[in-house]
């Protein structure tokens, strides 16, 4: 996320990255709300850019494996975050399908157990 904060302002400075360096900077500075609002998308984010970092930090090793994986789950952080951006909507449809779904078999787990007792 540092990198985000870094790289963010860099990228607005041009009109054909101004958008990106923008999404890259709101994603850090509102997290927390990016969390509540858009807890799918988050998730997918941080998981994959996690995988990529950790792979390509085990994968070369050393210094040289701290800097490849920064770089690397940069542009892969960049990457998702604007097919994030893409998805924003069937994520979140999907999110409430889910927690629908969820709340659902739950009340009807509570109902079944109040007409067994």
């Amino acid at each position: 996320s540092l990198s985000y904060v870094i790289c963010g302002p860099v990228l607005q400075k041009t009109p054909l990255t101004n958008r990106l360096g923008h999404l890259l900077v709101e994603r850090v500075l509102n997290a927390r709300q990016n969390w509540e609002m858009d807890t799918l998308r988050s998730f997918c984010e941080v998981s994959i850019w996690l995988l990529v970092v950790w792979s390509t930090y085990v994968g070369t090793g050393g210094c040289f494996g701290l800097i490849a994986a920064l770089t690397l789950g940069t542009a892969a952080g960049a990457a998702l975050v604007v097919l994030g951006e893409l998805l924003q909507q069937p994520l979140r449809n999907l999110e409430r399908a889910l927690k629908e779904s969820s709340t659902g078999r739950h009340m009807k787990g509570r109902l079944e157990e109040e007409t067994f007792v």
